[in-house]
């Protein structure tokens, strides 16, 4: 039974040190990306306030508003 354990235990191990992510660095749509050069940090590299550019997620895609959600009872 310790054995069992011992073997679980180092294969747990070893799938973590082995596992990556799905993504490292998520993809961006090149239509609705545009990357900047502006940069957080002014010429005395000093922080400034640093906005990220607006996307619209759901430009030009089809989509369902509802207000009915937890009307009649839960949702599932």
């Amino acid at each position: 039974m310790t054995r069992h354990f011992g073997l679980l235990i180092g294969c747990l191990l070893l799938s973590g040190a082995l596992g990556q992510p799905a993504q490292q660095t998520p993809t961006q749509d090149p239509r609705y990306y545009i990357p900047t050069n502006k940069l957080c940090y002014d010429e005395k590299n000093e922080p400034q306030r640093c906005v990220p550019d607006f996307v619209n997620a759901a430009f030009t895609r089809l989509f369902e508003v509802t207000n009915t959600c937890g009307e009649t009872g839960p949702t599932e």
